[in-house]
């Protein structure tokens, strides 16, 4: 058995937790299928409960990868009733066909080029000016967005396109960093140009400056009044309970943020060995001087790169206390070893709170990473509470 379990309950007081301590409205990153949760699960049991909860003031929106994503969600919202919420296009195609059925559907797209800005300036002759568009402007990031640059100079090309459509709203994406004075200068870069675009259109589009880590270093540092410059918060692995870096962890749990998903298997076989045996298909490894008895667990390449998985430790319960077994060897194609000190299976976890975050920084990956690969090639458990405050266990889905 392996199971990816999810608490869609922790994932909703996330959601609350979030908006109680910055009373801001949230527009939620759920891109790449949720990081691999399920957006249709985050959708159906999280959002929509929200809403049936007249919290609707929480959610202003929620963001999606690309255009097929955002079809998808907007088509799922639409048929359940929930179509008060927006739904962006983060990475919006450089495809006018697509972009123009987008907008006929109803999906609002974010442009970050000039090649997109292109596209949607003629779509406007032949659609109207009230096409909803976002424009994510460049702070110092250099991956997606028109340089804040751009705004200071008046002869810049930039200007022809903005009074074509109805500009929504303004993002950035921050580099992170462990100075507030980074982030300061980020800000100060991104309202120069907010103040321009604002007297150019005569009307000031809505503001999402702050995704996950901006978020959380603003109320572990106290600087609550850099939450003024942002109308709309932007969530992404937060939400999930999973910090986008090591160094935020404390910050998180001070916060009262938990993570969401715990990986569960129970061995496939248990064997005793002797120190110095083979183990796995080489003859490089071999079985420590420590160990007299392993585990063979399903759990291999498919799930994630042995870089990552070296340090995937696990936890047992027992009535005589919490083990912590280590992984041993190198995986067997679909299978991996760790020590284990007991004499039957037994029900194993990992995936602890901080422990993504953890094996992030010792293999230089990103917490996003992990949990993408996991919950997309892992089948999925997921729990919601009842009525009467009680957890109880949907059914499993399938990995992807």
């Amino acid at each position: 058995m392996r199971v990816l379990e999810i608490d869609l309950e922790q994932i909703y007081t996330n959601l609350k937790r979030i908006y109680q301590m910055t009373s801001k409205p949230l527009l939620l990153v759920l891109k790449n299928n949720a990081y691999g949760i399920g957006l249709r699960e985050i959708l159906e049991k999280v959002i929509s409960r929200l809403f049936l909860h007249s919290q609707e003031e929480m959610i202003w929106g929620i963001a999606l990868r690309d255009l097929e994503e955002a079809f998808s969600a907007l088509h799922y919202l639409k048929t359940s009733g929930l179509e008060g919420i927006r739904v962006l296009s983060l990475m919006t195609e450089h495809d006018e066909k697509r972009i123009r059925e987008a907008l006929r559907f109803g999906v609002e797209p974010v442009a970050y080029s000039y090649e997109i800005l292109e596209i949607l300036s003629d779509l406007a002759d032949e659609l109207g000016t009230n096409l909803r568009v976002h424009l994510k402007v460049d702070t110092g990031m250099n991956r997606f967005g028109i340089s804040w640059r751009e705004f200071l100079d008046r002869s810049s090309r930039v200007w022809g396109f903005l009074n074509r459509f109805n500009l929504v709203s303004l993002l950035t994406h921050m580099i992170e960093g462990e100075d507030i004075e980074l982030l300061e200068m980020q800000v100060e870069r991104f309202n120069t140009a907010l103040e321009n675009i604002t007297s150019f259109l005569g009307y000031r589009p809505l503001v999402h400056l702050y995704s996950s880590s901006p978020i959380l270093k603003i109320l572990e540092s106290g600087r609550e009044d850099l939450l003024n410059f942002s109308d709309i918060l932007r969530p992404g692995i937060i939400s999930y309970g999973i910090s986008p870096s090591l160094t935020l962890v404390e910050a998180r749990r001070k916060l009262g943020i938990r993570s969401s998903v715990t990986l569960k298997v129970i061995p496939l076989q248990v064997k005793d060995v002797r120190p110095g045996e083979n183990l796995g298909y080489g003859s490089d490894v071999t079985v420590p001087d420590r160990v007299n008895r392993i585990a063979v667990i399903p759990l291999g390449y498919n799930e994630l790169p042995r870089s990552i998985g070296r340090y995937l430790k696990f936890r047992c319960d027992t009535s005589d206390g919490s083990f912590i077994l280590n992984p041993l060897g190198k995986y067997c194609m679909d299978c991996s070893f760790i020590e284990y000190p007991f004499l039957e299976k037994k029900e194993l976890y990992a995936l602890w709170d901080g422990q993504v975050e953890e094996i992030s920084e010792l293999t230089g990956s990103a917490p996003h990473e992990i949990l993408l690969r996991l919950a997309s090639s892992l089948p999925k458990r997921y729990r919601l509470s009842t009525e009467g405050g009680n957890l109880k266990l949907l059914k499993v889905a399938s990995s992807g």
